[in-house]
């Protein structure tokens, strides 16, 4: 045979072998498909956005909510921080003499910072169930907000105040968060302007060592969940903490 006969057959043989290999790798279970299940949210097929919805980047409480309201119920914490931008940018503290307390030392009280808005939760203890939201307004001043999880219907802006409000033209908060006005952003006066309250930094437990309790979680339990959402699919990296608005 010549040589331009060698190269068709050499060509042939090449493509049938790429063909073999593409679908040995799909029967075998490829991360193909599974990482564009997760682009949009969690592994779990249930943490997913309605139908003919995106995501957004949520910078107040008000845009958080309404992230909560464009993803399919029920809404865990995991699934909500699965729509976050990536990485997130977090500060973790050992804080156990808060409202919302760290679980123990490997379970800190974590912050995450996307634009003018702060989340915060705790792999485990007794506030898991509780986000918290700050809404940066001001050089150390926020308007403070609360929802419990999971949420398994569609909620409204002022349902994220209700748990805080005193009654009293406050916040439970006030304990720790003094100087409360009423916020002007949200029209219907549950919402309040405080102060706020800086964490230990002598507590600070960096996302390096999350990342070592994140890749060592073997169980299925909520803490390494929550982890795993933090530090392997949120791409976690520290950051300084927010105490002023972006804008």
């Amino acid at each position: 045979m010549d040589l331009a006969q060698n190269n068709k057959i050499r060509f042939v043989l090449l493509g049938l072998i790429g063909i073999v290999l593409i679908l040995n790798f799909n029967n075998c279970g490829g991360p193909s498909f599974k990482v564009a299940e997760q682009v949009d949210g969690s592994s779990s097929s249930s943490c997913r956005l309605r139908d003919g919805l995106q995501a957004l980047s949520p910078g107040s409480v008000d845009e958080a909510v309404e992230l909560i309201n464009r993803i399919e119920k029920p809404v865990t914490i995991s699934c909500l921080l699965s729509f976050l931008p990536k990485p997130l940018q977090i500060y973790a503290v050992n804080n156990q003499a808060s409202a919302q307390p760290a679980g123990g030392p490997e379970s800190p009280r974590v912050f995450i910072f996307n634009r003018n808005l702060i989340i915060s939760v705790v792999p485990d203890g007794l506030a898991k169930e509780h986000v918290e939201f700050g809404e940066v307004v001001g050089p150390y001043r926020s308007i403070k907000a609360e929802l419990k999880f999971p949420i398994t219907s569609t909620i409204v802006t002022e349902d994220a105040f209700e748990t805080i409000t005193d009654g009293m033209g406050g916040t439970s908060c006030r304990g720790c968060h003094a100087d409360a006005v009423v916020a002007p952003q949200y029209v219907s006066g549950a919402a309040f302007i405080t102060d706020m309250v800086l964490p230990n930094a002598s507590q600070q437990v960096p996302a390096s060592q999350l990342q070592i309790w994140a890749n060592n979680c073997q169980s299925n339990s909520y803490r390494c969940e929550m982890l795993k959402t933090l530090m392997i699919q949120g791409q976690a990296i520290d950051a300084y903490f927010l105490a002023a608005p972006y804008f």
